[in-house]
């Protein structure tokens, strides 16, 4: 029997966990965010959603693309770093696999915000949401301006 694991979509799933270490990935297939193997068991047990399998030794939880806000606030709010990765053509015009990209990386330091889409097609880059570069320390940050040198006198 084949690895499920190799399938063209879960190769792009794996390419995409590997490009965001450290966080939970909701990959969009169709109308649901899913997540697979140690995602799909982490997320099931933080949240409380349904853990199944896509196939056999696959574990796979998902949420439907219309709640996804609130997902992901129940995720942030636990402390987890969340990427969104979208289908960014068309599943009906795809010859093969579905072109997808990661859209958004949430984490704590980043809410995301409630907007409601009136198209299908995914949502725009948000650099206040996409963050994933830590805050500078104190020592990288300027002195503050009563501690500066006075300049030279002309």
């Amino acid at each position: 029997m084949p690895d499920p694991r190799e399938t063209p979509a879960m190769q792009q799933y794996y390419r995409f966990k590997k490009r965001h270490p450290g966080c939970v990935l909701f990959f969009r297939i169709g109308d649901f965010y899913e997540m697979f193997d140690d995602d799909a068991v982490l997320v099931s047990k933080a949240i409380g959603l349904t853990l199944t399998q896509r196939t056999a030794g696959v574990p796979m939880c998902g949420v439907p693309h219309h709640q996804l806000e609130t997902y992901l606030k129940k995720l942030i709010d636990k402390s987890f770093r969340v990427a969104v990765c979208e289908q960014i053509e068309p599943s009906e015009t795809a010859k093969g696999l579905v072109a997808r990209a990661v859209t958004r990386v949430l984490t704590s330091m980043a809410r995301c915000s409630r907007t409601r889409r009136r198209s299908s097609s995914p949502p725009s880059f948000s650099p206040a949401a996409a963050t994933t570069r830590p805050p500078r320390s104190r020592s990288s940050m300027p002195p503050p301006a009563s501690s500066r040198s006075p300049p030279p006198a002309a």
